[in-house]
């Protein structure tokens, strides 16, 4: 979905709502999603949530691959030179570790919240814990598509991780079921325009051509993290208790957030063409002329 972004959006502020609408419906998915599944299972039984999933997932699925928009983007011919391939690209196995790290405090909450719950004796309350961490991200993420924010964004990318790693060590100390959920709120609100950022990022570092492996790595990047934080975090909290678990994964964040590679996305390192193409609305491929003309004339977009 979000190569074809880049395919029906132009590159800046465009993009960029673009991006933070797709944050947002995904974050409006997490915070719905559960309370229409606990309705289903309660009034009906745990299958029919299951089923509506299910049915929801593959109304999805259809609208996507049929919807002719989504037949725009056409695929260029495997490209010989490993220097294109993303990994290879100069600062993008940085950014990478900074996603790995937003990753980290996403799933460390995830363990964090019901155990904050039950300690105070509000189990039901996990699921709102995890709610308002959805619903501050997906506020953060309409805010950020709006504004035009100042500096590269490589710094941006450097502030946003760093933000989330501090208000996360924070955040730890906290008992109290209602300031956790205030808490958590607000590490959301950085958590949409830390991913819109990192794809962002992905699409200024790599070439067209290697947008959807780039995607795909930003993806694994995150879930890496999360996934990571989710085994490790519930031993923490078992043993030592919340407030340990969460400053790890704030420490851990601000030392991923430290490898932003701001020099490679810093806008003095784009060149001449490049800031012209920007300043034009043109994409910012860092790949050469006759390249980016194939693309351009495969899928029928006047060429410069």
């Amino acid at each position: 979905m979000r190569t074809i972004w880049t395919a029906l959006t132009d590159a800046g502020s465009q993009r960029t709502r673009a991006l933070s609408l797709n944050a947002t419906a995904d974050e409006v998915v997490f915070i719905v999603g559960p309370v229409v599944a606990a309705f289903l299972s309660i009034t009906f039984s745990p299958g029919t949530a299951l089923l509506a999933s299910a049915i929801a997932t593959l109304t999805g699925t259809l609208g996507l691959t049929t919807s002719h928009l989504s037949g725009k983007p056409r695929g260029a011919r495997l490209v010989k030179e490993r220097s294109d391939r993303p990994l290879r690209r100069p600062g993008f196995l940085r950014a990478l570790v900074v996603l790995v790290g937003v990753g980290v405090v996403l799933g460390t909450i995830e363990i964090a919240a019901p155990a904050i719950a039950a300690a105070s004796h509000h189990n039901a309350a996990s699921g709102w814990l995890l709610a308002a961490l959805s619903a501050g991200s997906a506020i953060g993420g309409l805010i950020y598509g709006q504004v035009s924010w100042p500096g590269s964004l490589g710094r941006r990318m450097l502030m946003l991780a760093a933000a989330m790693g501090a208000l996360t060590c924070a955040v730890g100390f906290v008992a109290n079921v209602a300031v956790f959920a205030v808490g958590v709120g607000m590490i959301g609100l950085f958590l949409a325009p830390s991913i819109i950022t990192g794809y962002l990022a992905a699409e200024r570092l790599v070439p067209h051509h290697a947008l959807t492996e780039a995607s795909v790595w930003t993806n694994t990047a995150l879930n890496l993290g999360a996934a990571v934080a989710n085994a490790t975090a519930g031993v923490v909290i078992a043993r030592v208790g919340v407030p340990l678990a969460m400053l790890l994964a704030g420490v851990l964040a601000l030392a991923a957030a430290a490898c932003a590679p701001q020099a490679a996305l810093s806008e003095t390192k784009l060149s001449t063409r490049q800031r012209k193409r920007k300043a034009d609305g043109w994409p910012e491929d860092p790949v050469s002329d006759r390249t980016q003309d194939r693309h351009r004339h495969r899928n029928g977009i006047p060429t410069r």
